[in-house]
């Protein structure tokens, strides 16, 4: 990951503990007696039920805004967090009134009001989550967003829940509590879940050779494989208002308000690059790396930081899961009913769309996974199109020759009269094209290794990812940024060169792309 210092590394298998405390990403829960106490793999602690927590470090806490005598509450606790459109109990400074105020702080979701406060776990697992707010200060440098720096969970379970909870086949038969090969259930998950419908494990060693795809590795900006897995290595808080899966646009998105900004990425552009890094580093074949760097060397499968990044990624997944299946079942608390979406364009998702295949892919296709994806509106795909007649009538500086050809548009689904031919649109989102396509090399050649896209020939997860626009796009995209291919006379922005701020986002992921694109369909 690495591991958090407060909870036993993951590349060790944990033991069975007692104890009356236990720590987690900077987050220490104090109970009344000892429990027992185990680990996930991924390191997430859970404990034997039922419990009586009295104490939470850092402490909720209701303060004086500072320089008036408003007071505030911070470093809140939710027990099984909502997935919600506009509520949350974690920070009051994290209401969203320049925008709409469609999520506000609700002191009834804060359980850290009620401490000492008991949890009788369930047998899918009742999820405790509570955070670290970031420190308030005087004046208009106050932190608006993100409000939270840090999150962890401890999931709790019924002391017997023998009975009516389902056995899990491989590693897992025969138990009754989760084993050290078991992953966390969703932080955040449906209301109508049923017992031990999260239990997702790994059964024997993490044996990689049935995936990887030896790919050469480029030598221009490789990432670091131990600060990647660290990215993973804590839940992302990102359940509340579901039709803006956000990033922190002009400081306005709602879940830039939760985000745990000092252990997860952010904004959505370095969660799609981080999983696309992952992707590529998953199939990039490893002994070692040599001086000079030779090509084929890349990340071997012993190092426990590749294992962790696997782990952690697989867990992002399961998070996911979780959120989709919620939209999917229409238990989310909040009105009016908008689509989880990515409709309004730049507050959006992506990014999460291949962490949830990827982290499928690497449980060795898990069917399950797949279906939430045809459940749920991604950004990726909402964003780019074919352009037809409509997009000639009702966008701007489009022609009828250019129908048939695969587009990339702002706000397409929302607002198709906002599709421009030209690189930059002439609005507040004059860099979109460049600043999220430019995140979506690694994902892409991901996806196409994986064999996630239409066209794929792999048989698992064959057409998954069933939008062949995006794709299409991509190899446009790709053409235009090498220097052909220019796009249509105005304002370019890039007039068929990439410009150094493009590609040096994410400039490993892009050579890679240019080095592997054809050979994967």
């Amino acid at each position: 990951m690495v591991a958090p210092l407060d909870v036993p590394p993951i590349s060790v298998p944990p033991a069975l503990l007692l104890t009356d405390r236990v720590s987690s990403c900077g987050i220490t829960w104090y109970f009344d007696q000892d429990y027992e106490v185990g680990f996930f793999i991924n390191g997430d602690p859970w404990v034997k039920g039922p419990i009586k927590i009295v104490d939470i470090k850092p402490r909720p806490a209701t303060i004086r805004f500072p320089g008036i005598s408003t007071t505030v509450d911070v470093n809140g606790t939710e027990v099984n967090p909502l997935i919600t459109r506009a509520y949350q109990g974690f920070d009051q400074m994290a209401h969203d009134d320049d925008y709409q105020g469609r999520v506000q702080y609700d002191p009834n979701l804060n359980k850290g009001r009620d401490l000492p406060f008991t949890v009788g776990g369930s047998p899918d697992g009742t999820s405790v989550v509570s955070t670290e707010s970031h420190a308030l200060y005087e004046g208009r440098s106050v932190k608006t967003w993100p409000r939270i720096a840090k999150a962890a969970v401890l999931t709790v379970y019924p002391l017997d829940h023998s009975s009516g909870f389902p056995q899990p086949t491989g590693s897992m038969s025969g138990f009754n509590y989760p084993t050290e090969n078991s992953f966390r259930p969703p932080y955040a998950k449906p209301g109508f879940a049923n017992p031990g419908t999260y239990n997702y494990h790994l059964s024997g060693t993490l044996v990689d050779s049935e995936h990887r795809s030896g790919l050469f590795v480029t030598p221009t900006g490789i990432p670091n494989i131990t600060g990647l897995a660290s990215a993973y290595s804590c839940i992302r808080l990102e359940h509340t208002l579901l039709d803006v899966w956000a990033w922190p646009h002009d400081a306005v998105s709602d879940n830039a308000r939760l985000y745990n900004d000092t252990q997860t990425a952010m904004h959505s552009r370095d969660i799609a690059r981080n999983i696309g890094n992952a992707a590529l580093i998953y199939h990039c074949s490893g002994t070692g790396f040599t001086t000079p760097l030779n090509g084929r060397d890349g990340w071997p499968a012993s190092d426990p930081a590749f294992r962790d990044l696997k782990i952690g990624v697989i867990q992002r997944g399961i998070d996911i899961l979780g959120i989709c299946e919620t939209h999917m079942s229409g238990t989310i608390r909040g009105t009016p009913p908008f689509p989880f979406s990515a409709k309004w364009g730049v507050e959006a998702n992506h990014g999460r769309l291949f962490e949830l295949l990827f982290a499928a892919y690497l449980l060795s296709g898990d069917t399950r996974m797949y279906t939430a994806y045809s459940g749920v509106d991604w950004q990726e795909n909402e964003q780019t199109f074919i352009i037809d007649s409509n997009t000639v009538r009702v966008g701007q500086n489009y022609n009828t020759g250019m129908t048939g050809t695969a587009e990339w548009g702002v706000l397409h689904s929302g607002l198709p009269s906002l599709d421009n031919a030209h690189y930059r649109s002439p609005s507040q989102w004059r860099n979109e094209r460049a600043d999220v396509v430019s995140t979506w090399w690694g994902q892409t050649l991901g996806a196409k290794i994986c064999g996630l896209n239409q066209g794929a020939a792999s048989p698992q997860g064959r057409g998954i990812w069933n939008h062949e626009a995006y794709f299409n796009y991509m190899s446009r995209h790709g053409n235009f940024v090498s220097g052909g291919d220019p796009h249509p006379s105005g304002d370019n922005g890039l007039g068929g060169t990439a410009t150094p701020a493009e590609l040096a986002y994410d400039q490993w992921s892009y050579d890679m792309w240019q080095r592997h694109k054809d050979s994967f369909y």
